[in-house]
């Protein structure tokens, strides 16, 4: 197994040779946000959608674990098409079947036809997830690429914060259908936008023939990409298990409402925006392994204090939301220099390595809340050893894997 990506002189080469047009960041920012725009808008909506669909709260958790499975299989398909087809044409489609799904999320009837409309959601939305990283890999070196995502990321933790404030609002003047009928509509808007200014960034030395999968196998070559992907895919696991459990305790089991559940979020929504605007700002002068340096103990000491206040704080979301809030800036930290160091481990397989960090990172996070589901949900206890123990486990894997 080979230990080290090639170098960006390769690179640099074939931006010389065929330039790639430049990356509008409103846009990249948009498709890269839906995903999560997505998830947050509907959580103060979950315990409505079990009173409606007459159904308990794992099959609501269960919709998540759908959704978050199609959006891993979905960054699995666009990342090889990508790299063979050009990334336009994939990302017209991925946003027409979202728009698709939104759609039929607002208009089921049954909890079936929910289901079925969260998967297309997942599948269409995760074009954006896949492609944006590519996109920004397409046009500029490794050393910028972590900044650029930083910043994406800290322009994109305002939307995802807004979102449940969001939800939670038209929810409680309307009903649960407005947030998916909102989607579907800011949906549209988004795939006229990708097709009036997203432009081709693959060039012809990057989107290239040749069989579907070679490209996974190609960047599976690394032990570089092997340590990356299992420690940003804990980080998200951490994450996802956060997403999924923190509405049951603080809205089913603390009492407060969805709105003020929405309002409190904006802590953790805050943190990651600080922990983004460090990756921006300092990554490209700093290089990944002085980020992973500075984030690994502000991460530790969140886990700890999650553990700690949820044994024996008060029931107030202060105790879910000021450790999870240090965890974040830890995170907002590491992942962009942690996916810009994997996506890089083979430019000839931008999409592919791209696609491949996206699939596992979901995975990881149905793993995650698929543990939670093994737990009583009335232990909010557990469900701070599912956050907290995913943290962990990535440092340890990262300090193995590391040469």
């Amino acid at each position: 197994m080979d230990l080290n990506p090639p170098g960006d002189e390769q690179r640099t080469n074939r931006a010389q040779a065929s330039p790639a047009p430049s990356v509008s960041l409103p846009l990249l920012v948009v498709i890269t946000a839906l995903p999560a725009i997505t998830i947050n808008i509907y959580l103060p909506s979950m315990p409505g959608l079990v009173t409606h669909f007459r159904t308990d709260i794992p099959t609501i958790q269960y919709a998540l674990s759908l959704y978050l499975l199609g959006l891993a299989i979905g960054q699995l398909t666009y990342g090889p098409l990508s790299d063979r087809l050009g990334r336009r044409p994939v990302l017209l489609a991925g946003m027409a079947v979202y728009c698709i799904g939104s759609l039929l999320c607002a208009l089921a009837q049954g909890i079936e036809m929910f289901l079925l409309g969260r998967v297309l959601q997942a599948a269409g939305g995760a074009a954006g997830l896949v492609l944006g990283r590519a996109m920004v890999r397409d046009v500029h070196d490794n050393a910028r690429v972590a900044s650029v995502l930083g910043y994406t990321v800290m322009i994109t933790t305002v939307a995802t914060a807004v979102a449940p404030i969001v939800g939670g609002t038209l929810d409680e003047l309307f009903s649960w259908r407005a947030p998916f009928l909102f989607l579907t509509g800011f949906g549209g808007a988004v795939l006229l936008a990708c097709f009036v200014w997203a432009k081709e960034t693959a060039t012809l030395s990057t989107a290239r023939s040749g069989r579907f999968w070679t490209g996974y196998a190609q960047v599976l070559r690394y032990r570089t990409f092997w340590r990356f992907l299992l420690y940003s895919s804990l980080l998200n696991a951490s994450y996802f298990a956060f997403i999924a459990g923190s509405p049951i305790v603080v809205i089913e089991l603390w009492r407060y409402s969805p709105t003020s559940f929405g309002a409190w979020w904006m802590i953790g929504s805050l943190s990651y925006f600080i922990g983004s605007y460090i990756a921006g700002r300092f990554s490209e002068r700093l290089g990944t392994e002085s980020m992973l340096r500075l984030g690994t103990p502000i991460i530790l000491l969140g886990a700890a204090m999650l553990m700690a206040l949820l044994a024996v704080g008060p029931r107030h979301p202060l105790s879910v939301f000021v450790p999870i809030g240090i965890i974040f800036i830890g995170s907002g930290v590491m992942q962009p220099n942690i996916m810009s160091s994997a996506i890089n481990v083979d430019p000839r397989n931008i999409g592919s390595a791209s696609g491949l960090l996206g699939c596992t990172q979901i995975l990881f996070g149905i793993l995650a809340i698929s543990l939670l589901g093994l737990f009583p949900t009335d232990e909010p206890l557990y469900f701070g050893m599912v956050c907290s123990g995913a943290l962990l486990v990535g440092v340890l894997i990262s300090i193995a894997l590391k040469r």
